[in-house]
């Protein structure tokens, strides 16, 4: 079996604490630094500009105190946010093009307004027209790319 990650609840595996996220080499996990989500959920993964960002319910203080709220990218060493990243749950990510789509709960990205789904093109956030809203629970779940067209 391949290399991959997992993302989700899970705190570890046998002595390996992985905190919501871990990498399989095809034999054995390993953790990603200190891991996401300790009592909190990695919902969704992708690799985008040669890092792999996780996003979902969980925050990281970073030394320093920084806050990594919902969505994380991991290089290799460390993980970082996404600028100041969203303010709430991540429930989705895609590639789309020269950017990653971000979907979940959040109102914000970066400080701007754009109502449960954003672009991330690596420097900065961007609203997707006016976003989606409505609905009991208004939330984007799930995204995905085809032919060229996100749907």
């Amino acid at each position: 079996m391949k290399a991959g990650y997992a993302g989700g609840g899970f705190s570890g595996s046998g002595s390996t604490v992985l905190n919501g996220i871990g990498r399989w080499d095809g034999t054995s996990w390993s953790a990603l630094g200190g891991g996401l989500a300790a009592n909190f959920k990695v919902r969704a993964l992708a690799a985008f500009d040669g890092r792999i960002v996780a996003g979902g319910n969980f925050f990281v203080i970073q030394p320093g105190g920084a806050l990594i709220r919902s969505v994380a990218q991991w290089d290799g060493e460390a993980w970082s946010g996404l600028g100041s990243g969203v303010n709430q749950e991540v429930n989705a990510l895609t590639v789309f093009g020269s950017r990653l789509i971000v979907g979940g709960t959040f109102s914000t990205a970066g400080g701007l307004p754009v109502n449960r789904i954003a672009a991330w093109d690596g420097t900065g956030w961007a609203a997707l027209g006016s976003g989606v809203e409505g609905g009991l629970l208004p939330a984007v779940n799930s995204l995905q790319v085809r032919n060229g067209v996100l749907i």
